[in-house]
């Protein structure tokens, strides 16, 4: 091998080992932004175990690791991120001065383009690369005591809120780690009903989506592991997020509620009060990515700035903004691709598309 050359071994989760993971999770620890549970080696472990698409190329230099870029590759040379569309960031992970940037590593994976979500660069590795511009949010429960950004009148209707609900029952209080599976049943099938009633794609309903949450629910708790939150009353739950957890980060994919116990806006009192249970289980940062920006601002205290972005391998050009698109085109484009993220035959793909259409009034008045 010529000295200081960089090269790419592209390998699945049965090919990648245990020391290549270890140093794959340190290269994630030296910095926040790449400490989502969605950018590490475990998450393509398990995502592994339900999409036979998924690799990890590793990129080295004079026998040296240099960086790791996970992700779906199709026969064409087209690679989304590992666990897309609920892969809510996309990173090349290298460690702080990398040797690499996302050019050349796709170059080397031989990926001709790549449709990145929520793109996090802390080191300058994805430079003129254009895409659109967002925001994602979080809970930082390490500063200020974790309080969110709510004003005085939120905070009010909130209290308001609270009040019908205790006088109307008798017992009120969070679950962290529910382990119900009535509740996790229950909690799908309402996000599921949801999507038909608004609709926008079923994202559960693929099989490899719920065999994913069902590992994931099941998962040995001292590692990557399906989470669930529950607001309890009187032994219903009310309202729930779901999501990844590991360590000391908590990452929600499904938000849902109790359609039944709308007029108390369990969604509101459930964002202004999770931060308890949430310390009290030892998260410090629950991440609520990108999306509903007013909203999650609200019940927030943190945010970084992402990007959404085709990226192609052999592009030497900057490739213009499309962050002054139209917001309804953009959503548009957006709910086709997920469409193709999620579903993974022809069939599959064609009948999302015709449910799409049939929407599309409805989803872009949204």
């Amino acid at each position: 091998m010529v000295k200081n050359t960089i090269t790419a071994r592209l390998v699945k989760a049965d090919a990648f080992s245990k020391a290549e993971e270890q140093l794959w999770r340190n290269m994630c620890d030296q910095n926040p932004l790449l400490k989502s549970p969605i950018l590490g080696p475990e998450f393509f472990r398990i995502v592994s175990q339900v999409r036979d698409d998924a690799h990890v190329a590793i990129y080295e230099k004079n026998d040296e690791i240099i960086g790791f870029l996970g992700h779906h590759r199709r026969p064409n040379g087209f690679a989304r991120p590992i666990g897309a569309p609920f892969s809510d960031y996309t990173a090349l992970i290298t460690p702080p001065n990398p040797q690499i940037d996302i050019r050349t590593a796709l170059h080397l994976a031989k990926i001709t383009k790549f449709q990145t979500i929520g793109l996090v660069d802390p080191y300058g590795v994805c430079v003129d690369i254009g895409g659109i511009e967002d925001e994602a949010f979080g809970l930082d429960l390490t500063i200020n005591d974790g309080e969110n950004n709510a004003g005085a009148k939120q905070r009010k209707n909130v209290r308001r809120l609270r009040r019908n609900l205790e006088t109307d029952f008798s017992k009120i209080s969070f679950v962290f780690d529910d382990r119900s599976p009535d509740n996790f049943k229950k909690m799908i099938g309402l996000k599921r009903a949801q999507a038909k009633q608004t609709g926008i794609h079923d994202f559960l309903g693929p099989p490899w989506v719920a065999k994913m949450m069902e590992i994931l629910f099941n998962a040995d708790r001292s590692g990557l592991h399906g989470c669930m939150l529950s607001l309890i009353v009187d032994g219903t739950q009310i309202a729930a997020h779901f999501g990844l957890r590991l360590g000391e980060r908590m990452h929600p994919w499904v938000a849902t509620f109790d359609p039944e116990y709308f007029k108390y806006s369990p969604g509101q009192i459930f964002l202004m009060d999770c931060k308890q249970p949430l310390m009290d289980a030892g998260i410090t940062y629950y991440d609520l990515s990108t999306g509903a920006q007013h909203y999650k601002n609200t019940f927030t205290n943190s945010s970084f700035p992402v990007r959404h972005v085709l990226i192609k391998g052999d592009e030497k050009v900057r490739i213009p903004s499309t962050s002054n698109r139209n917001d309804a085109v953009t959503r548009l484009s957006r709910r086709l691709d997920q469409i193709a993220c999620l579903e993974l035959d022809f069939a599959g793909r064609a009948k999302g598309i015709i449910h799409a259409a049939a929407n599309i009034t409805k989803r872009i008045a949204s």
